[in-house]
Parts: structure tokens; C-alpha cells; sequence
């Protein structure tokens, strides 16, 4: 039996001070185990991919001055280039509905401002005074003074600058690198002028970095033709088990208690290939190894299903609900029975399908309507029903859902992707009572 070790003194985490004082002072578990945020003592860097290495090449030189970052959601890609990019300006594509939002965007992250103005005036009746203000984007200055004479003068400039061209100015004197994050959510009609107004600044030596989902990597060539050859790919590519069990290898060693490798190779066969979800299944085991606010010096296997059930409700159940309920329809639509008794519709019984496979993330439509034929007992869908349905979840995903949609059919290439591993999770751990997939009865 291996065992990942640290200190053999238990360890408390009550609510002590964070911080860690001459090395006496224990970290707190979630302190080391950062789901979805960024990670100190679990950052696992994969030397044996070259991320940092090729990152630091691209840093350098910018032969191809625009990064594009693709990997599985919750793959750790801005982590990276946090950890990596010094000072980054970090835009949100999600955040992002229109070309002015992004604009608008920069100029915030610049702190440029857009309006200009002066204004100067004198005058003088029985009493002298005189008035004065200008502003250049962020000063203006008043002054007055009084006098017994007569005459009069008055000067009003202004002048706005569009934030598109104010963010230009302000990004060609930077020298930080423009991080957009989920650059696939930003509208494609939009996508095009925000890369045109990007581009010769890029050419010049701008570094940008556009990240996205794998399937969409190459949106920023496929919008603008001209880019192509100047794009410099990276790939991140899915966390394996070996590198997501040195999440929890560092991570337990760092709080000072033993866990067997046995179970930290579940919890990474449990992860979809995310980081983010091995940190939160690392951070939850630590709360059920606590006795009295104190964690135990090694730690015992948890009963799994319960414990991944538990974790299962805090995921995707929103989301599951969405795309069970489906698109409102004014007539009731045909029930399906499945073959463990549950009667459900069609909606129902594609997610139950799909969930059916593992999940695995990537289905084409034959393993789809494959997994129906196996599930249900009566009712198989036509097939142009099942790839409405999955076209109709796939606008549900993007229009209803927050966040990165869940799902994603490609008709022209008849696949599904399970874009989100917590969506994953929720569709192997959630209960059968949870999920309900059952048709309401009506009173």
C-alpha cells in the first residue's frame, strides 16, 4: 500500500488565521484546495506537456502575436496564464455582447476615459470674475476671483472619443498582453469587428491570448480570413489521472496527513478530466476525515456513492432541469417508457440516454440513438425527432444556462459534446429521485 505522506501531527481547521507564521501555523484545507479558483500549493504545472515552456517562447518572441489557448472547460487555461503573463488584461468573452462592450472593456481595464473638455470664461460688470475648468479624461480644476471692471470673454471646448478608438491609443503605448477568456461566447457577428479592430495592432506587436473550448478554437480564423498564418495554436490538452492525483499528492502532503493512493485514484477517476473537480472532491473529503474541527492523521475512505451523490446536487441541476423541461410547446408531447418503469418523454429519455454512456464527453448521434434503443421500452423516436431534440437543447444550453453551456450537437458533424464536466458529473452522480425524469401526473 502507498501512501501520499506529510507530518504525522493531526491537523486543526477551525477558524485560525489563514496566513502561516515561522512555519508553525498549519494551512486550512480550503486554503490548499481551491476549486475554480487559483491554486498555490495544488498548482500541478504538466511538465511533460511544455505548457509553460511554449508559453514562455510565445512571451518572448510573438512571431504570431495571437495566442489561441484551446482546452476542455475548467481545464485550468487561465490559471496557466495567470500564473504566467505578467499583469494580463483579463476580459470575460461571456461578459461580452457587442463590440462596444469589449471596447468599452479595455478602457476600463486601461482607465482611459473618453470625454475631453475646457472651458474658460471672464467677465466683468461692476464686479470682476473669472471662471475656469478643464478636463483631459480625468482632471478638472475650478478658480474664481472678483474685481470692478467691465468686459466679457468665454471659451467652451469639448470633445468625445468612441471607446474603440480611445482603447486603440492606450493599447498600442501597452506592453500588457490581452487575455479574452470563452472568446467563443462573444456573439459571431461581433466577433469580426473586435478581431479587424484588434488586428493591426497584433501586427505590431500586441500580444492578445483568445481561449475557448476545443471544438471552437479556430473561431478567430474562421471570422477573419486574413489571421490565418498569424495565429499561433496551444492546445491544452485534458487532465490525465496521474496528473490529477498530484492534486491531491501535494495537496494532502501540504496539510500534514496520509491518504492512500487508492483513494485519491478515485477521486481523479471521478474528475472528467478537471481540475476544478478534483480539488472540490479533495476539499470534500477533507470535511468528511474531520473530527471535532480537526482533521485525522490519515484519512479513511468515504462510502463513494454517497459521497459523490452528495457532491452531485451542487453542480448541474439547474442546467439538467432546463434541458429536461425543454422548449415550451402547446400540446403535450408523446411518453416514453423506459425500461426501469419510469415514464417519461422525450427530453427525458435522450439525457437519460446520454447518461446512460458513462457519460462519455464526446457522443456521435449513432451511440446516442444506440443508448435510447437500449433504454427504452417502447417509443423509439424517428431519428430527424432525436437530432431536434439535440438541437434544441443546444440553443437551451446557450441562450438559458449561465455560464458556458453545458452541451453542445454539431448537426454537420452529427456529435455531441458534453462541453462542461460538471454537467458530466451531475449526469453519472445525481439519484434517479433528483434527476426525476418522470412525465408530472396531471390532478
Amino acid at each position: 500500500m502507498t501512501l501520499i505522506s506529510g507530518c504525522a501531527a493531526r491537523r486543526c481547521w477551525s477558524d485560525a488565521p489563514r496566513t502561516i507564521s515561522m512555519g508553525t501555523m498549519p494551512p486550512r484545507p480550503d486554503d490548499v484546495f481551491i476549486p475554480g479558483g487559483l491554486p498555490i500549493e495544488t498548482y500541478v504545472s504538466r511538465d511533460h506537456l511544455n505548457l509553460e515552456e511554449a508559453l514562455a517562447d510565445w512571451l518572448e518572441g510573438r512571431q504570431k502575436p495571437l495566442l489561441a489557448v484551446s482546452g476542455p472547460t475548467k481545464s485550468g487555461k487561465t490559471v496557466l496564464i495567470r500564473r504566467l503573463v505578467p499583469d494580463p488584461i483579463l476580459l470575460s468573452g461571456g461578459a461580452i455582447e457587442t463590440a462596444e462592450d469589449f471596447w468599452e472593456s479595455v478602457c476600463e481595464e486601461l482607465e482611459v476615459f473618453t470625454d475631453h473638455s475646457l472651458s474658460l470664461s471672464t467677465e466683468d460688470t461692476d464686479g470682476f470674475g473669472m471662471t475656469g475648468g478643464a478636463s483631459a479624461g480625468f482632471v478638472q480644476g475650478a478658480a474664481s476671483t472678483q474685481n470692478d471692471r467691465s468686459t466679457g470673454r468665454g471659451v467652451t471646448r469639448s470633445r468625445t472619443a468612441s471607446s474603440r478608438s480611445a482603447a486603440r491609443a492606450a493599447l498600442r503605448k501597452t506592453k500588457r498582453v490581452i487575455y479574452i477568456d470563452d472568446f467563443h461566447y462573444i456573439p459571431p457577428d461581433q466577433q469580426l469587428p473586435i478581431i479587424r479592430g484588434l488586428k493591426d495592432l497584433i501586427f505590431d506587436g500586441l500580444g492578445v491570448v483568445v481561449a475557448a473550448v476545443p471544438h471552437r478554437a479556430y473561431d478567430v480564423v474562421r471570422v477573419e480570413k486574413e489571421m490565418t498564418g498569424r495565429v499561433t495554436p496551444f492546445p491544452v490538452a485534458q487532465w490525465s489521472v496521474e496528473d490529477l492525483q498530484l492534486i491531491a499528492s501535494q495537496g494532502f502532503a501540504a496539510l500534514g496527513v496520509t491518504v492512500d493512493d487508492a483513494i485519491s485514484l478515485k477521486l481523479a477517476n471521478e474528475s472528467f478530466g478537471s481540475p476544478h473537480l478534483m480539488q472540490m472532491h479533495c476539499l470534500n473529503l477533507c470535511k468528511v476525515n474531520r473530527e471535532g474541527g480537526v482533521l485525522r492523521a490519515a484519512f479513511i475512505e468515504p462510502d463513494w456513492p454517497s459521497f459523490f451523490e452528495k457532491q452531485a446536487s451542487a453542480t448541474s441541476k439547474s442546467a439538467f432541469d432546463l434541458l429536461k423541461n425543454g422548449p415550451r410547446t402547446r400540446r403535450d408531447r408523446l411518453p416514453r417508457t423506459l425500461k426501469s418503469g419510469v415514464v417519461t418523454d422525450i427530453y427525458g429519455a435522450v439525457l437519460a440516454a446520454i447518461a446512460n454512456t458513462g457519460p462519455r464527453t464526446t457522443l456521435s448521434y449513432d451511440e446516442i440513438r444506440a443508448s435510447l434503443r437500449d433504454l427504452l421500452a417502447s417509443g423509439m423516436p424517428q431519428s430527424n425527432e432525436i437530432t431536434n431534440v439535440l438541437d434544441q437543447m443546444t440553443d437551451i444550453a446557450k441562450t438559458k444556462i449561465e455560464g458556458e453551456p453545458v452541451l453542445e450537437y454539431s448537426i454537420e458533424y452529427s456529435r455531441l459534446d458534453l462541453v462542461d464536466p460538471y454537467f458530466a458529473y451531475y449526469l453519472r452522480w445525481a439519484s434517479p429521485e433528483e434527476k426525476d425524469l418522470a412525465i408530472p401526473t396531471k390532478a
